[in-house]
């Protein structure tokens, strides 16, 4: 029994000797490093060099392998994505399927990949069909992707269950990357590089291998800048410069608005191109627009139709008779996504790594990447004609020693003997008839592959062999050669095979530019502001309107005191709103409905996004006096109000401790300032103190701590009062509120 348990310890020992301890949080550092990367080199980043995601890479690389090219027949998209999954891509049906339908969408690629056939959604935004009822092949210019994959240009590697090879990217023949463009969000990192022009982009390729653009600077004189398949204007030009040197930056884009005339005074808007961001959302632009006319935010405007069709796009906006149109198309421009911002980042994989880059860095690695392929080939298409030129020159040879050469044949006891005496004149196994034939047998030095060809050559096409076509061939082997090796011999010769090849791409499948290009000041209109005296009402329910003075004088008292917030302002201010979590936000009178006195308004949360039952304050920005800031855990400070005026529409208004909100905002006047302050608690205790000992602190600090609180309670609110009042009515409870030392604990509510 005791040798039983002996060798149970020994193996329990040799088990923990095996065990590896680590740092638990270091392993999680790193294993988390290595997802990240992974997600971003795997999934979410192209390649600089092709310009496509893996997934898009396996879509095309898997159509070609099976055969779904231009010139063929339609295949069902089920096929591909089943391909896909099964060889190279085992990441789900619709991840695939949702990458294949984005290279068919020519909203969003400039130079679609894939020809779709059946519902592949639309501009609106409508969704597309299932894979079993759509079809699709390789669309033209995706040849240019596949060229060439048969000499060696590119490294295969293997997939996922090493029984397949996959190419480790395609040898695409024009910069894709910066033509069609890639969106991709990954782990701490992002990209989002626009669609271009094709023969812009290639032009400006062309001049940096001639040595004419060198800079980014004379890049742009042939790379305009962006070119979306769905026009419209971009309107900063100016920044497009910081853009391609920086490898980031914001594009504002324009739709294309036309004026026609109506009849009758009236003249309506029709846009014509929409933004890119609105590229397979359409209907949400045109719904956005409804919304704002429905909620007031747009004057003007009576209706708004949707007339696209196979054409391009068509929304009418139909206006009202003499309305001001500059200034309403302003305000299109300003307040609706008629008008939107595109973050750009050029961000791409290069040699592995994902890293962002400028418009000179792109070409330079694409031609770098053109050079190398180019030269691959042509050493494949040598090493080809090389081995043409072996068996040619092998050919002749036998041709001219025909009658030695059948009679080794004839009489040789085997394969092996007859070619020992082709390759090295070994004659012993070869029974020759004339000692001739023998001598002339043991000159033979053909190489391995001229004796195996001329082995399997039928003796009948030897001797039909014309001695002047084996040269006439091997002459035009040889020219064609020296042609190659001229190519890769010299910079200059390559560079002109490769831009022969982009300048047929471009005449092919080139087009003129959709996108206009112009400054902001172009086309702006300057809107003039009619300051006036209005007031801003919220309901309890945090419904927001605006009415004028004269309104609000023939109101009813008591209907105006119903509203929790009635604050008097100008028409060009700002109202700011407060929430418990400390957030400041800010919203132009202008953007608030100016309705009925009786009329309900708008939620605030149509404006902002503001959670509405954390709306605990709310001012107008430019009132000079301080607000009394109290929290959940008793901490409280003054803040001048001058520190809350904004543009933003929204801000941190105070900072606050992980555990703790905002409870309560008081607008401190002069008056206020020599009262005292009563701190009232959950559980009914209170705090009195005089205002003069509330510190002025700015909006990012905590504050200090006004009150100490049981474990189980917290602030519920803070009130003013003169320092003469003995009696403080709250909540129907009768306090007796002496002063007491600030600090110190809560006092019990007497009832």
């Amino acid at each position: 029994m005791a040798k039983k348990n002996k060798k149970g310890i020994d193996s329990i020992k040799k088990i923990v000797e095996k065990i590896i301890t680590t740092d638990y949080a270091k392993e999680m550092k790193q294993s988390f490093i290595d997802y990240a990367m992974s997600v971003n080199t795997d999934r979410a980043i192209a390649d600089i060099r092709d310009g496509l995601k893996p997934v898009h890479r396996r879509i095309l690389y898997s159509m070609y392998e099976q055969g779904f090219l231009p010139n063929k027949e339609y295949r069902k998209s089920a096929t591909t994505v089943g391909n896909v999954l099964g060889k190279y891509h085992p990441h789900g049906d619709a991840a695939v399927y949702e990458s294949m339908v984005r290279l068919t969408q020519n909203w969003l690629l400039i130079n679609p990949l894939v020809d779709g056939h059946g519902n592949f959604g639309s501009l609106d935004g409508d969704p597309p069909a299932a894979m079993r009822y759509t079809e699709a092949k390789l669309s033209k210019i995706a040849l240019k992707f596949l060229e060439d994959l048969d000499k060696n240009v590119v490294a295969f590697k293997p997939n996922f269950d090493e029984k397949e090879k996959e190419p480790t990217v395609l040898p695409a023949k024009f910069p894709n990357l910066l033509v069609n463009g890639s969106v991709g969000i990954g782990v701490a990192m992002a990209t989002n590089i626009p669609t271009h022009n094709l023969r812009e982009v290639v032009n400006g390729t062309i001049a940096y291998m001639r040595g004419e653009a060198t800079t980014v600077e004379e890049l742009m004189q042939y790379i305009k800048g962006p070119d979306f398949p769905t026009g419209g204007i971009i309107t900063n030009k100016k920044d497009l410069l910081d853009i391609y040197k920086n490898g980031k930056g914001t594009l504002t884009i324009r739709s294309r608005i036309e004026r026609e005339d109506a009849g009758y005074g009236k003249c309506n808007f029709v846009i014509t191109e929409i933004p890119y961001t609105y590229a397979g959302r359409k209907q949400a632009l045109i719904d956005r627009l409804i919304s704002m006319i429905n909620n007031k935010k747009l004057e003007d405007i009576t209706s708004i139709t949707d007339e696209s069709n196979a054409k391009g796009v068509r929304i009418v906006i139909e206006t009202k008779r003499n309305a001001n149109l500059d200034k309403l198309e302003n305000m299109l421009y300003k307040k609706t996504p008629v008008q939107d911002n595109m973050n750009v980042i050029f961000t791409a994989l290069v040699d592995g790594e994902p890293i962002t880059f400028d418009l000179l860095k792109y070409i330079e690695e694409f031609v770098k990447f053109q050079r190398e392929i180019y030269t691959k080939k042509y050493e494949y298409l040598i090493d080809k004609l090389k081995a043409k030129q072996e068996i040619y020159e092998g050919l002749l040879i036998a041709y001219s020693n025909l009658d030695t050469i059948i009679e080794c044949m004839r009489y040789g006891k085997s394969r092996n003997d007859m070619k020992k005496c082709l390759t090295s004149g070994d004659v012993s196994g070869i029974d020759f008839k004339t000692k001739k034939a023998r001598e002339i047998a043991k000159s033979f030095s053909f190489s391995d592959m001229q004796a195996e060809v001329i082995l399997e050559t039928k003796l009948y096409k030897i001797n039909m062999l014309e001695e002047n076509e084996l040269k006439k061939e091997l002459k035009s082997v040889l020219k064609e050669l020296n042609t190659y090796k001229k190519i890769i011999s010299s910079r200059r010769e390559l560079d002109k095979v490769i831009i022969k090849t982009l300048l047929d791409i471009v005449k092919e499948y080139g087009h003129d530019r959709k996108t206009e290009i112009v400054d902001r000041g172009i086309i702006e209109y300057k809107e003039e502001e009619i300051e006036e005296d209005v007031f801003v009402l919220i309901n309890g329910k945090n419904y927001i309107k605006t009415i004028d003075s004269v309104s609000l004088v023939k109101a009813d008292q008591d209907y105006i005191d119903s509203f929790p917030y009635v604050l008097e302002g100008k028409s060009t201010e700002r109202v700011n709103i407060f929430t418990k979590d400390g957030k400041l936000f800010s919203i132009k009178v202008s953007d608030i409905p100016r309705t009925k006195l009786r009329d309900k308004g708008i939620p605030v949360s149509n404006i902002v996004s503001v959670v509405e039952d954390d709306i605990i304050f709310a001012n107008m920005s430019r009132v000079s006096n301080k607000l009394l800031f109290i929290t959940k855990n008793g901490f409280i400070k003054t803040v001048d109000n001058s520190e809350f005026e904004t543009t933003r529409a929204e801000i941190s208004s105070t900072k606050l401790n992980e555990d703790d909100e905002l409870v309560c905002i008081r607008q401190v006047s002069e008056e206020d300032l020599n009262k005292d302050v009563v701190i009232i608690t959950d559980k009914n205790n209170y705090l009195r103190f005089g205002m003069d000992e509330v510190p002025e602190l700015k909006k990012n600090s905590v504050g200090v701590i006004a009150v100490k609180l049981a474990d189980d309670d917290f602030v519920k609110t803070v009130l003013f009062v003169s320092p003469e009042a003995e009696e403080i009515n709250f909540m129907d409870i009768a306090l007796i509120a002496k002063k007491t030392k600030r600090n110190s604990k809560a006092k019990k509510i007497k009832k």
